[in-house]
């Protein structure tokens, strides 16, 4: 598996970083541009650039979402359908695939941000912002970023899982016959039904005592953090069902993906 996760994480991160950086550069280029020449047509470009910087994580996602596709059902599917590798296999190295581009993404975003902080004029830049942030956080506050973050990551990682099981059962039977449009018609419901879950679940959770939360406030100077954070009965609750959810999908994935080898 980690070969196979090697050899696709290869072909993503080009194109992630071909998103994520080009905009940004092109911004920062013709920001200069425009400060040395003030040649007004610049700044379109430059709105331009910042807009694609805007959906670049979307589109970089996409991009990853494509190419998971072609790669598995599509152009390159007869190469990496020869591969030693089980279906269980397969579908781990696209689940940590999505991850590990996640989390680049999310790098990147922050990076870009902080990045266009520095270079704009005025205003409170991203770097005070962190120096607030982190003369503010205490071991209270940490705790509960960490655990918001494992719940984040766990939710991104159900929603990778329904990007490649709308992908797998978009290619398998009876799903195909329905043509080009299957996989965005499953993908469609899944994310409907997925939605439909959540809200029974934080209706029904609400109604019960199992979920709690503690308020904590702390401030450095004029900036402040309050957050909610839940104890540690609440966020294992709550991490034991998005993991049910996450190995049903993976489940779901590995299933039809073994079947339509089988077929092949």
């Amino acid at each position: 598996m980690g070969k196979l996760f090697r050899q696709i994480f290869k072909e993503d991160i080009k194109k992630v970083i071909v998103w994520m950086l080009s905009p940004l550069l092109i911004a920062i280029l013709g920001n200069f541009v425009y400060k040395l020449t003030d040649f007004r047509p610049i700044s379109l470009i430059i709105v331009l650039s910042g807009s694609v910087m805007t959906f670049a994580p979307l589109i970089s996602l996409a991009s990853i979402n494509d190419s998971d596709n072609n790669r598995f059902y599509g152009k390159k599917a007869a190469f990496y359908t020869t591969l030693p590798f089980t279906a269980r296999e397969i579908t781990g190295a696209r689940l940590i695939n999505y991850l590990i581009m996640g989390l680049v993404i999310g790098v990147f975003s922050i990076f870009n941000f902080l990045l266009i902080g520095l270079t704009s004029d005025g205003g409170l830049k991203p770097l005070d912002i962190l120096k607030y942030i982190g003369e503010s956080i205490n071991l209270n506050i940490f705790i509960s970023l960490v655990k918001y973050i494992i719940i984040i990551a766990l939710f991104y990682a159900i929603f990778a899982l329904i990007i490649m099981a709308a992908n797998t059962l978009g290619a398998s039977r009876p799903f195909n016959k329905m043509g080009r449009s299957a996989k965005l018609v499953l993908f469609v419901a899944l994310i409907l039904f997925q939605g439909y879950v959540y809200v029974k679940l934080i209706s029904g959770l609400e109604n019960t005592s199992l979920i709690k939360f503690k308020e904590y406030s702390t401030s450095a100077g004029k900036f402040s953090i309050n957050m909610l954070d839940l104890n540690w009965s609440s966020f294992a609750i709550i991490v034991l069902i998005l993991a049910i959810f996450a190995l049903a999908y993976f489940a779901l994935t590995n299933y039809f993906h073994k079947e339509k080898i089988s077929v092949e």
